[in-house]
């Protein structure tokens, strides 16, 4: 018997219950295939949760995650992690001002939760990693218990804000996850989230070499309608779930097959470079100031792009969809 074998296991969807799938594609040996009931994107079978724990270790943290935000075990720039997250800051925000309370679902080494304390947020975290949590508590002085948010028993109605930033695709019950989210929510609080695209042009051209596609870590992928539903099947009202337009050209498996390099070229030129420069401008503007569906043109966004550049990305958004979805949801 191989003893090092990792174990796999079996769970219907996450979605609707189904056990019915068709294969979608094969990937690092394992598989991912669509419900064909509901058409959510799942790994099936998936490697058993203490073999998922192991990739979120201590050498993992400090080689990989920190240098990102040039944090070390002595701290981080405050400065850059706040820049970093600052879209999100300013979204949750828009509704409650800080002061009120936030939860950050998933949050790793607490670099959003520091971040947030630092404007003035009432912050909890939680987090799977004991090494993540840990440099959170120990490090940042920022709370965070190392369990999943099924097991903390925050009591009803306790918190303003909830988040979940690049962490639903790592859920292996996502849905078990909103829907607690939703009970610890006030009336009236918002849940923000944010997760891969698997309707992106990225997934399109990279085929599966698309690095978003690795399922001994990535267990759900999410396409505007599945996500919506799921959303709403937690109990949540979801006025606002929008495509950014998001595109890394290097955020490939295979960066030496034609179609990576065609994409990175096609990504480079000018023009490209310039829509995928201005788009986040242009969406922080609309989602911050009016909400989605604003016309394009709007004054608010008339000092900051010609009229010109304003017509490059409408018509980019409209042909063009990036790489992550944005949801804002309420519990009513």
């Amino acid at each position: 018997m191989d003893t090092d074998r990792p174990v796999l296991e079996s769970h219907p969807c996450n979605l609707c219950g189904s056990r019915t799938s068709r294969r979608y594609a094969k990937k690092f040996g394992l598989q991912i295939v669509a419900c064909r009931r509901c058409g959510l994107v799942r790994v099936e079978p998936r490697l058993a949760e203490a073999d998922i724990l192991k990739r979120y270790s201590a050498d993992y943290l400090y080689r990989d995650y920190l240098p990102v935000f040039r944090a070390d075990r002595n701290g981080v720039d405050l400065n850059l992690v706040t820049s970093h997250y600052i879209f999100y800051l300013k979204l949750a925000g828009r509704v409650f001002s800080p002061g009120g309370r936030l939860l950050d679902v998933g949050c790793g080494a607490g670099l959003f939760l520091k971040a947030a304390e630092s404007l003035g947020w009432a912050v909890e975290g939680v987090e799977v990693s004991p090494a993540a949590a840990e440099y959170a508590a120990s490090i940042l002085k920022v709370p965070v218990r190392n369990e999943k948010l099924e097991q903390a028993g925050f009591p009803d109605a306790s918190f303003d804000v909830v988040t979940l930033l690049d962490t639903l695709e790592h859920l292996g019950d996502p849905l078990g996850t909103l829907v607690e989210a939703h009970r610890v929510l006030k009336p009236g609080g918002r849940l923000i989230l944010n997760t891969p695209d698997l309707g992106s042009a990225s997934r399109a051209v990279l085929g599966k070499a698309w690095a978003v596609l690795t399922p001994a870590e990535h267990l759900t992928y999410f396409r505007e309608g599945t996500l919506r539903r799921m959303l709403e099947r937690a109990g949540f009202e979801v006025p606002v779930l929008v495509n950014l337009l998001r595109l890394s050209p290097d955020f490939t498996n295979a960066p030496s097959a034609l179609r990576s390099r065609l994409w990175k070229r096609l990504l480079g030129r000018p023009r490209a470079k310039k829509i995928l420069e201005n788009a986040p401008i242009l969406e922080y503007i609309e989602l911050l100031t009016h909400g989605p569906g604003r016309p394009i043109e709007d004054p608010a966004t008339a000092t900051v792009f010609t009229d010109e550049e304003r017509r490059s990305i409408r018509t980019a958004k409209r042909y063009v969809k990036g790489d992550i979805l944005l949801a804002v949801a309420v519990k009513v």
